[in-house]
Order: C-alpha cells, then sequence, then structure tokens
C-alpha cells in the first residue's frame, strides 16, 4: 500500500452528492427509527421474505442493532470512499492505472453506500408497517450488480 502512487481520483459532484446523501439518509432513517421506537410493538419482525413480509420475529430492542449495524457500515463506506489507496484492488496499482482505479473504488462504495440505504429504507418502512417491497429489491440489486461490474471494469484497467 506504501507504493502505491497518492493521487486524487478525479470525482464528479454527482458522486460526492451520493456520498454525502447515503451518510445523511443512514443519519435519517436511523433518527426515524429512533423516534417511532415507542410506539414500536414488543415484538417485531426481523427478518422478510422475498415478497417483503416478515418471516421471522424479535423484541424491538433488534432495532438497536439494526441502526448500529447500519450506522457503523455508512461510516465506514464514507470513510474507505475517500481513502481508495488503502482498498483492495483486483489488479495491481500502478502509476498509469491508478487514478481510474482510485475512481471506480470511490463509485463503488458510494453505490454501495445507496444500496446499503435502500434496503435499510425499506426494512425500517416495513417495521413501520408501511412495507415499500421495491426499495429492498432496487437496494439488492444495486448492492449485488455494482461490484460485479466494478470489479470487471478494474480488471480490464490492470
Amino acid at each position: 500500500m506504501e507504493s502505491r502512487p497518492r493521487i486524487a481520483p478525479a470525482i464528479g459532484p454527482v458522486w460526492r452528492i451520493l456520498r454525502w446523501a447515503s451518510l445523511i439518509s443512514a443519519i435519517a432513517i436511523s433518527a426515524t427509527l429512533l423516534a417511532a421506537y415507542p410506539s414500536l410493538p414488543e415484538i417485531v419482525p426481523i427478518h422478510f421474505d422475498f415478497n417483503g413480509a416478515p418471516d421471522n420475529f424479535g423484541p424491538k430492542t433488534s432495532v438497536f442493532v439494526l441502526i448500529a449495524i447500519m450506522l457503523a457500515a455508512t461510516v465506514l463506506i464514507f470513510w474507505f470512499a475517500a481513502r481508495p489507496r488503502v482498498v483492495n484492488y483486483p489488479v495491481p496499482v500502478t502509476a498509469d492505472n491508478a487514478a481510474r482505479l482510485y475512481a471506480l473504488s470511490y463509485q463503488l462504495l458510494v453505490l454501495v453506500g445507496v444500496g446499503m440505504q435502500l434496503v435499510y429504507a425499506g426494512i425500517t418502512a416495513a417495521l413501520l408497517s408501511s412495507p415499500i417491497t421495491w426499495l429492498l429489491w432496487v437496494g439488492l440489486a444495486v448492492l449485488l450488480v455494482s461490484p460485479v461490474i466494478a470489479i470487471v471494469l478494474m480488471v480490464r484497467q490492470g
């Protein structure tokens, strides 16, 4: 990692806005869950099937675990996106490919953050008894497809 070039990738304003929006939405979704916590039933859904219907239940304190995991993961993704030099790559990072690899890493991490927030919003909606299944599906699609595309593009850069 020490031998990797210390350059800032060219990142457009849309990617920067999406990165910040991901962090802000994680905070907003968490605040929504915390505000709704007193009115939640003692037993809440903790897992959902492919149709977005709950298929496992647990104590409402499970909401705190969800909030902690989502905030921690979002902050880590936000942090790593700004430090592409420390990210693992499927190819060696050289002076010739570093700028493009770093930009792809940033974009991938931003997309993962956005996908996570869509899933988080869908789970929150389901917990609050207004399931929005499409949020879960779109979020999962982003989480599954974006890494594959990014890895293919990175390998082509190597």
